[in-house]
């Protein structure tokens, strides 16, 4: 009987190990997947901001093409006009 008590005994430290390593293992996912999500929500963060900053950056070049956009052909005609003029007064000279 001793024989059985031992395996008895053996059985329950077994179901016992087995129950631990199952809340273990349980209590391991669960704090894996908390630093997946904090880590995922990081990640996201900053593919926002980085988005924003484009957007951000994409309306300054509109507006700064819109600005200068009709201030640089009306210069490139007046450089061009006051060209012409020194080449007439060259050309007559």
């Amino acid at each position: 009987m001793n024989l059985e008590t031992e395996n008895l005994q053996t059985e329950s430290d077994l179901g016992q190990n087995v129950e631990t390593l199952r809340r273990d293992v349980g209590n391991v996912a669960k704090s894996l997947k908390q630093q997946a999500g904090a880590k995922f929500q990081d990640v996201r963060d900053q593919a926002a901001d980085q988005i924003n900053q484009a957007k951000v950056t994409a309306r300054d070049v509109a507006e700064t093409v819109r600005t200068f956009a009709t201030e640089h052909p009306f210069a490139a005609f007046g450089a061009g006009i006051l060209f012409g003029l020194f080449l007439a007064r060259r050309k007559n000279s």
